[in-house]
């Protein structure tokens, strides 16, 4: 639904305009509807038909909570796709941009159609402070105006937005202004109402509040668009199977977020699925809908944030909780998100909790390049534990998912409909006492695939049978939606037959995602390196971008995302390779740094799979040493972060061992050692003794050229 269609103009008591902020929930202004049950008639601004609502919720007219929620009754509505994105501003800087957009009567004229207007301004937030509102300052010279009352009548319930995020509601034009300014209903005053945030969730709206001033620092989940993937069901932003259990580890968490310290973090590790995100978003969900005392922002860095733009963290006035995801892969940012932390006494609290796989050298590192600050500010490392250790609890845990799952798998595109409710009844209690079920996350996915297979069984030939890992499983449906998400873009091969066809579609979707393209000119490039493409036209290959686009949004940087739960991904990922040694040889040319690192950190956490061992391993191993130039530095790095870094340090053996392995790769591996490593202190020693080698030979050759090379790799020795 694009933003035009959002803006309503209402008629109730009075005239107003309003935003549609879900599929049947219309955001306006109380004093311009009636009580709640009143009847409401509205259109938008792309369609004249007048629909109907009733108001479902209303705040005081012209008071601290002027706003009201009008549900959309009529059946001629067409319920579009759309969610809001709430924010709040959390600093005291001046100057924000803002904009509205609605039916002033300044833009009407009689004997023509009823007309919007969409001025803009800035919110300075020391403006009205005390009484709790925003004040638009417009930029445009203010209008002239002859006509009775302001010219500003009729925008009253416009919403106040900064930054793509609904921030308040327009109320009023207050006196002695001029008409230079208009007066909001602040996001975070209705929020603060439990029957405001009610009917957001019966309307499946947001209830987070997310910070203004930090949008270009956060990590944003793929919205997808529904019909949902069947695999998306399992995502952890997503919330489909409720959080429970972990009761003493949340309040030792919130216990943490309320001590009095200013800045704090905590450390909690463990393997891929075993809650770690969940857990996370749920302390981040408990924050966001505190009632009493002073609210938290909670921002999920994301991994592209520029180091340089942290700096807006340490502006921050209200208590603010920073997730930091694979924190083991960013200890580069971790070191500049620390110094900005480490702020003035009596700032605003700052909590960091920080999410990894393991707690190795990557931590020793990061507390070295921050002076220690990180062990000094970390409240606890926590090891988090199974979530259903026992078989009894895994089974109460699988249940759960089977009911919580049947009643999303609607929203999903599966490739028949079912009572999915009676199909989860019917299925009988699996065995579930081996290793294999430790992971919230594998009970999960095992609760999801027998809901699928036991309405759309798969192909034989296709499926790895029952006893097989769950990711092939739910993998099968998730393929096959692929596949329908294909034919419905055209996607088509020339010339291929259908098992081509869907190879094709399964390697050019490996290759995509483990790279990360910002343009499309980038994306086009990709694609026709991939060699089951490069004979095929431009017209398909744009289509296949467009079709990946569609198939995973992205939210962050890059033109898409990828399948999810990483877990997935991973076991995807290795499958391909698996299958076809030689997938990603024409790609490694030319790789960014970051692409590289994303390769070779995907593929070593996919070697771990037991279903993987050792193959997956020797893979990778030879595909770091046939391409040193470009993965060297990436190996070396992730060796110090991954669980199992078996496959890495192999490679860096035999890449230092091989005598034909150039000098100015042995120099960038030199430069990728860190400061210091037990796994790759053997490697460190016989990498600068061969580099020390290597040199004396160039010496020998050319004394001035060479020796200044000689005396660095001797002083690394």
């Amino acid at each position: 639904m694009n933003a035009a269609q959002r803006i309503v103009r209402l008629a109730g008591t009075g005239a107003g305009s309003g935003y549609v902020i879900a599929p049947r929930l219309v955001l306006t202004s109380a004093h311009v509807v009636p009580e709640v049950g009143g009847a409401v008639t509205f259109f938008t601004a792309t369609d004249d038909t007048v629909y109907t609502g009733r108001v479902a919720w209303r705040g005081v007219p012209h008071g601290r909570d002027d706003a009201a929620l009008v549900e959309v009754t009529d059946p001629a509505w067409l319920a579009p796709s759309v969610r809001v994105r709430w924010g709040r501003l959390v600093t005291h800087a001046p100057g924000t941009p803002c904009h509205t957009w609605g039916y002033p009567d300044l833009a009407q004229q009689p004997g023509h159609a009823v007309e919007t207007s969409q001025p803009a301004g800035v919110i300075n937030p020391g403006n009205h402070f005390v009484g709790n509102h925003h004040v638009m300052d417009i930029t445009a010279h203010p209008p002239q105006w002859k006509g009775q009352g302001s010219p500003w009548g009729g925008l009253s319930g416009a919403a106040l937005v900064c930054a793509d995020l609904v921030v308040g509601v327009v109320a009023a034009d207050p006196a002695h202004s001029d008409h230079a300014r208009l007066e909001a209903v602040p996001a975070y005053v209705l929020h603060h109402d439990p029957a405001f945030r009610t009917v957001l969730e019966e309307h499946g709206a947001s209830q987070v509040l997310e910070p203004v001033e930090l949008t270009d620092l956060a990590h944003r989940p793929p919205n997808h668009r529904r019909p949902l993937s069947p695999a998306s069901l399992l995502e952890a932003h997503r919330r489909v199977v409720s959080f429970h259990g972990r009761e003493k580890l949340m309040n030792t968490l919130t216990a943490w977020c309320e001590h009095p310290d200013e800045v704090s973090a905590v450390v909690v590790h463990g393997p891929g699925g075993q809650g770690k995100t969940r857990l996370a978003h749920e302390l981040t969900h408990h924050l966001d809908h505190v009632t009493q005392g002073q609210r938290w922002a909670t921002l999920w860095l994301t991994d592209a944030a520029d180091p340089s733009r942290l700096e807006a963290l340490a502006r921050v006035e209200v208590p603010l909780l920073v997730v930091v995801d694979y924190v083991e892969a960013r200890t580069g940012q971790l070191t500049h998100l620390l110094k900005v932390c480490d702020r003035e006494h009596g700032s605003a609290p700052i909590r960091l909790l920080l999410l990894s796989r393991t707690v190795g050298e990557w931590w020793e590192q990061a507390n070295t390049d921050t002076g220690h600050l990180l062990a000094d500010i970390t409240e606890h490392t926590i090891a988090l534990p199974s979530l259903a250790p026992a078989r009894v609890e895994r089974e109460h845990e699988y249940h759960a998912a089977l009911h919580q799952l049947s009643n999303a798998l609607p929203d999903a595109d599966t490739l028949v409909s079912a009572d999915w409710a009676t199909v989860a009844s019917n299925l009988a209690t699996p065995e579930l006492s081996s290793a294999e079920w430790d992971t919230v996350l594998s009970v999960h996915m095992r609760a999801l695939a027998d809901l699928l297979d036991a309405t759309q069984p798969p192909p034989e030939a296709a499926r790895p049978g029952r006893s097989g890992p769950v990711e092939a499983r739910v993998l099968v449906h998730e393929r096959a939606y692929w596949k329908r998400s294909a034919t419905g873009y055209g996607v088509q091969v020339s010339g291929a037959t259908a098992d081509w066809q869907n190879t094709v579609l399964e390697q050019v979707l490996a290759v995509a995602f483990t790279r990360s393209p910002a343009t499309t000119e980038e994306a086009e490039t990709l694609l026709s390196a991939v060699p089951v493409l490069a004979d095929q036209t431009t017209a398909l290959r744009q289509q296949v971008r467009r079709w990946i686009c569609e198939l995973y949004p992205n939210q962050d940087a890059g033109l898409w995302g990828t399948v999810q739960p990483d877990r997935l991904l991973e076991y995807f990922l290795a499958d391909q390779l698996t299958k076809n040694p030689g997938l990603f040889d024409p790609h490694m040319e030319g790789l960014s740094e970051e692409d590289a690192h994303r390769w070779v950190s995907l593929y070593t956490r996919a070697a771990a799979h037991p279903a993987f061992i050792p193959n997956l391993g020797e893979q990778i191993t030879r595909l770091c040493v046939d391409h040193a130039p470009v993965l060297g530095a990436a190996v070396v790095d992730v060796a110090t972060q991954a669980e199992q870094p078996g496959p890495l340090i192999e490679a860096l053996d035999r890449i230092v061992q091989d005598s034909h392995t150039p000098v100015d790769t042995l120099d960038r591996l030199r430069d990728a050692l860190p400061d210091f490593s037990h796994r790759l202190a053997e490697f460190a020693a016989d990498l600068t003794h061969r580099n020390v080698a290597a040199y004396r030979a160039l010496v020998e050759q050319d004394l001035d050229a060479f020796l200044p090379d000689l005396a660095l790799s001797l002083n690394n020795q």
